[in-house]
């Protein structure tokens, strides 16, 4: 278990969260939970609440946890954080997923800057949001595809886990909880994130 690795409870990590399986069909690690440089203009040093990974504009995203849809935007329809249109969202288009944890408390994760629609490229027109609301899903089934809606500068998925908190309109209010992967790619990655987030470092992607 997590507490035989040694690790324990802090602000942003809770081992009762569910097992996660890792959002991307194909991709990398990139950007990991906590503080980092922002990627976007005016490069500010601040809190990143979830973890980003890297893939090509179309690729399944996929559940990291049995769950239902509860929350979806998918009105963003241009890409990139340059392009400051009425339908512009910091987060791009985005699902929100409701889980039960090991404990039976409600979590929630997030994925955005999904697909937009009406793409001519031989991509999907009806953009990255491939289930509606109220869908039961399970762990791995795919529910999007990868985009670069809203604040993003590549191709990404920007993935969040919320903790047990009340729901706000549209989307989870929660904790944001530093993630653990439960697959074998990117467990160990996990355990050293969550050490180095405890001693106050800033977070390490994979090698």
């Amino acid at each position: 278990s997590l507490t035989d690795r040694g690790v324990s409870y802090t602000k942003h990590f809770d081992p009762d969260a569910p097992r996660l399986g890792f959002p991307v069909a194909s991709g990398n690690w990139g950007s990991a939970f906590g503080k980092r440089k922002s990627p976007l203009p005016p490069y500010k040093i601040g809190w990143h609440n979830g973890t980003d990974v890297g893939a090509a504009r179309g690729t399944p995203v996929l559940a990291a946890a049995d769950g239902v849809i509860i929350g979806i935007t998918d009105t963003v329809m241009s890409e990139g954080s340059r392009q400051r249109v009425p339908s512009y969202r910091p987060g791009g288009n985005t699902m929100t997923l409701k889980h039960k944890g090991q404990n039976g408390k409600t979590y929630y994760t997030l994925y955005m800057h999904l697909l937009e629609k009406g793409r001519t490229d031989g991509l999907p027109p009806t953009g990255g949001i491939l289930l509606p609301i109220g869908q039961a899903v399970a762990k791995g089934q795919a529910i999007g595809l990868v985009g670069n809606t809203g604040g993003s500068t590549e191709p990404h998925l920007h993935f969040e886990l919320r903790g047990p908190n009340a729901l706000s309109p549209g989307g989870a209010a929660g904790v944001g909880l530093n993630p653990v992967f439960h697959d074998e790619r990117y467990f160990e990655a996990s355990i050293i994130n969550l050490r180095e987030e405890k001693a106050g470092n800033p977070p390490q992607a994979p090698a």
